[in-house]
């Protein structure tokens, strides 16, 4: 995002307001005629988003130094080395200020703590795999593996996993041969486990039907074991999946023959991340159109980024939101008119 985002937990996006103000603040007057939008290399982080941008390497390969002046010393002769970069002045006055000792201490104390923190290895004892009284009464170890049983166990003891990651290591663990495709798909675009989720519901879904919902464990375990939808989703992960991935990435994209309207990668992924039916309907309309042998021209792929955008940043529920479409258009054939 070339404007960098809010100084939260969520990495929130800037608003309007302060995106205007930054750009008054490079003595850029959006209102002259023939006024351009800059490109992302002519942009740096909004004081919004960062007071002080510093690249996060450079912090990293400093973190082996004990000496805390020193530290700030040769960040400041890095940050000097590079002051036709527009932010690099105000990382050097940072540096070299005595009035934000306490925020340096705190920066210096991170970037430390990072070299020293250390992974801990779990031994579990034997008896920890017998199964409990609930799970003899409820059999609800049946088809489970001992790894799975594990996995879950100690997630739930320690850091909790969201549903796609565990779901992502249960197929690695019972269905390795995707995993190799899987993460090719994933490359530079989202997480695997969140990719893995996608392939699976697009190869399920079928025209006329709601989008197949988000798999939970019990129900890829349920798929690995039905030869018929293994096979499914096997072919379209093999076959199909990276060139969906490729076809909506020329929809979105900025390139270099795509300059005006494309969207940045790190927005690709939001929508991905953020709004996962969106990007499984953009995969499944790549799908469609890759098995009809159709063409895209420059209407279809701005009609596809106006409807993942407005999805994306304005749909109250976007599941309902991304079923209606979908249901109506697999009806008409995914014309354009149809989106128009």
């Amino acid at each position: 995002h070339p404007w960098g985002y809010k100084q939260d937990d969520e990495a929130s996006r800037l608003e309007t307001g302060q995106i205007q103000n930054f750009l008054k603040s490079l003595k850029i007057d959006t209102s002259l005629p023939g006024y351009q939008r800059p490109t992302p290399l002519d942009l740096w982080p909004a004081e919004a988003s960062a007071k002080v941008p510093v690249p996060l390497g450079w912090l990293m390969r400093l973190s082996n130094i004990q000496d805390e002046v020193q530290f700030w010393s040769d960040l400041a002769k890095k940050a000097k080395s590079e002051l036709t970069k527009p932010w690099a002045e105000k990382v050097v006055k940072f540096c070299e200020s005595d009035n934000v000792k306490n925020k340096k201490q705190s920066i210096y104390k991170a970037v430390r703590r990072t070299i020293k923190t250390r992974i801990v290895a779990l031994e579990a004892l034997d008896d920890f795999m017998e199964p409990s009284e609930q799970e003899n009464l409820g059999n609800s170890r049946e088809d489970v593996s001992n790894i799975e049983q594990l996995f879950v166990r100690l997630n739930t003891l320690g850091t909790k996993i969201d549903g796609e990651e565990l779901a992502y290591s249960m197929i690695k663990a019972n269905w390795p041969e995707l995993e190799e495709k899987i993460n090719e798909a994933s490359k530079q675009r989202m997480p695997p486990s969140r990719m893995v989720s996608l392939a699976v519901r697009v190869a399920l879904s079928k025209e006329k039907d709601s989008l197949h919902p988000q798999p939970n464990v019990s129900r890829i375990r349920s798929i690995a074991k039905k030869n018929e939808e293994k096979k499914i989703v096997q072919t379209y992960i093999d076959n199909e999946l990276c060139v969906a991935c490729e076809r909506v990435n020329d929809w979105l994209s900025y390139n270099h023959t795509n300059k005006t309207n494309g969207l940045l990668p790190v927005l690709i992924t939001s929508i991905a991340i953020n709004s996962r039916d969106v990007y499984l309907l953009l995969l499944y309309f790549a799908n469609q159109r890759i098995k009809n042998n159709i063409q895209d021209d420059d209407a279809w792929r701005s009609r596809m980024r106006a409807l993942a955008t407005t999805l994306h940043w304005f749909s109250i529920d976007k599941t309902k939101a991304v079923n209606h479409i979908f249901e109506t258009c697999a009806k008409s054939g995914l014309s354009i008119d149809t989106l128009a």
